[in-house]
């Protein structure tokens, strides 16, 4: 009799078993495969890991036009680039604030401004800026003072469940009660908007934000007769970004938010 049921003792521990390695791989892609509560993380090249859900991209100040032409070309350069990497960035869980300064008319009916600027405390307080020499700004080519800029470029698309704001209080009200502890800054000037205003960089930095500047998602207004050694516009980007390195955030290239 033992015999003839030895097959079938055979069988259900073969069975067993199998179950047994698919409960393992079924739990192990669980723990390491799917998303955790931080969301996605992504790996910068310095070895440092961030959360995507704990992390906010702010625009600055990518208008539909600037009085200095030069400036302009350079916004209309990086603004598609600025486009392809928030949609990485926003598909990875990061939340995406932009900030054209002084074209809040234009938003006041959108949904995504409404929401940051009529429903979120603000937790406005100024922080101290320091004055460097290369924020006197600046326009190496033709400069038109009746371009005044309406609203962001339209090569930069926003989407439903983004944010739209100026306000300083506002968007750290925002950040501070949704625990975000990351800023990521694309955008101009890296010199002037993005550094001297309570929504940039310094300021940032200074309230106990991990922060990151995107070098190729950035540029600098022409200022470098106002620096010692400084001669050309791409000296003057460096020696920027050299400071802001040095002092105030992380500077990362947009490919490390891609992969």
């Amino acid at each position: 009799m033992i015999i003839f049921l030895y097959p079938l003792i055979e069988y259900t521990c073969v069975k067993r078993l199998l179950f047994s390695i698919f409960l393992m791989v079924f739990l192990f892609s669980l723990l390491f495969f799917s998303p955790s509560s931080k969301g996605d993380m992504v790996f910068l090249d310095s070895g440092e890991a961030i959360s995507a859900n704990e992390t906010a991209v702010i625009i600055i100040d990518m208008w539909d036009t600037h009085e200095c032409l030069s400036d302009l070309n350079r916004i209309e350069k990086i603004a598609p680039h600025i486009d392809r990497v928030i949609r990485k960035a926003r598909e990875r869980g990061m939340k995406i604030i932009h900030a054209p300064y002084g074209t809040m008319g234009f938003y006041e009916n959108y949904s995504q401004y409404l929401e940051l600027n009529k429903t979120v405390y603000s937790l406005y307080q100024d922080v101290n800026i320091p004055d460097y020499d290369f924020m006197a700004g600046g326009c190496d080519g033709v400069n038109d003072e009746s371009r005044h800029p309406s609203m962001q470029n339209p090569a930069i698309e926003i989407f439903p469940e983004d944010l739209i704001s100026d306000d300083p209080g506002k968007v750290l009200g925002f950040l501070e009660q949704n625990n975000y502890k990351n800023i990521i800054y694309m955008g101009v000037h890296a010199n002037r908007c993005m550094l001297e205003n309570q929504l940039g960089i310094i300021a940032m930095a200074k309230r106990d934000f991990n922060v990151f500047l995107v070098r190729d998602l950035t540029e600098v207004t022409s200022s470098q007769e106002n620096v010692p050694g400084i001669e050309t516009y791409n000296e003057l980007k460096e020696y920027v970004l050299g400071v802001i390195e040095n002092n105030w955030a992380d500077v990362i290239d947009s490919e490390e938010l891609l992969h």
